[in-house]
């Protein structure tokens, strides 16, 4: 007959083969869980870093559109002060030469108006 200390170890070894496949099973369970947590962590990791680099190049396009845009700015209103000063200039060199048209006209009216009046003299 088994005694008391015996029976207990045949009910461990008995019990054992049915405990840790469960404890297997249950640490596998948690290893796939881990995994899988782990992959979408690193999934969501890796679109983050995809969405962080597109919104980087986006703003690097836009502050590189910002700057040509601002530069064809600058290039037109340098343009438009050139035209602004050509136009300054060729407005005064037209009063200048209406005022010597205007002053040999009438220098040309006053030559006119003497020959008539001595042409009148002699009849």
């Amino acid at each position: 007959m088994l005694q008391p200390s015996q029976m207990t170890t045949s009910r461990n070894r008995a019990n054992c083969p049915a405990r840790v496949p469960r404890k297997i099973v249950s640490l596998s369970a948690n290893y796939r869980q881990s995994r899988r947590e782990y992959a979408e962590i690193l999934q969501q990791a890796t679109s983050d870093a995809k969405a962080t680099r597109e919104f980087q190049r986006r703003v690097k396009h836009a502050s590189f559109e910002h700057r040509e845009r601002k530069l064809a700015v600058q290039a037109l209103q340098a343009r438009i002060k050139r035209e602004i000063q050509f136009l300054i200039a060729t407005a005064a060199d037209l009063e200048k030469r209406e005022f010597l048209l205007d002053d040999a006209f009438e220098s040309y009216e006053r030559a006119l108006r003497l020959e008539l009046a001595s042409s009148q003299r002699f009849y």
